[in-house]
């Protein structure tokens, strides 16, 4: 029965309720979900089920509990990967980046991660393959002020279109000049 760890490396994927600068709450564990293509998502699904079978044996991998769920409004797949230990950290270039200067990192930032993929068996029925969070790369960040339900954060585009800006008492008319204001006096 396997302690097999195997290294994996995940394809890009948008950060669902990241938590990595600091342990959840919940059990102290770094962690993020990890919201992919199910086409991108393919490679790791593979080496999963396959760590499953070397792990567990070929019989009854379809009960095993697998890292990741599907996405029932988009079809994605999503990832959970998580550590007891602080994650190292990269930028897009590869430089590492040290624990304590790490950015906050939100929903909607686009990661990869690399870690090592383990199985666990705490009981017959409740045993399956998890993803050990090491290192995150991060390849964009989202500034977290978009509703983190719906995963997907928008990145800012050279030399699209900007709103002007509209400072606060002009908001009242946006109906353009010729129509009178509300307090219009009949």
């Amino acid at each position: 029965m396997g302690n097999t760890k195997v290294n994996f490396r995940s394809a890009e994927g948008i950060a669902r309720y990241p938590r990595l600068t600091k342990p959840d709450d919940l059990d102290d564990k770094f962690k993020t979900q990890l919201m992919m293509s199910p086409e991108s998502a393919k490679p790791l699904m593979t080496m999963c089920l396959e760590a499953g079978e070397e792990a567990f044996g070929p019989k009854g991998v379809d009960k095993l509990k697998m890292p990741w769920k599907v996405d029932d409004d988009t079809g994605d797949i999503v990832f959970v990967v998580k550590t007891k230990y602080e994650p190292k950290f990269v930028d897009a270039q590869t430089t590492p980046i040290h624990f304590a200067n790490a950015p906050k990192i939100y929903s909607g930032s686009k990661l990869k991660v690399v870690g090592t993929i383990g199985d666990y068996e705490l009981s017959k029925v409740n045993r399956g393959i998890n993803l050990n969070l090491n290192k995150v790369q991060i390849l964009s960040l989202s500034d977290g002020d978009f509703d983190d339900d719906d995963g997907e954060g928008f990145d800012a585009v050279e030399g699209g279109y900007v709103a002007p800006k509209v400072s606060k008492n002009d908001n009242d008319d946006l109906g353009g000049d010729s129509l009178p204001d509300d307090d219009f006096d009949y």
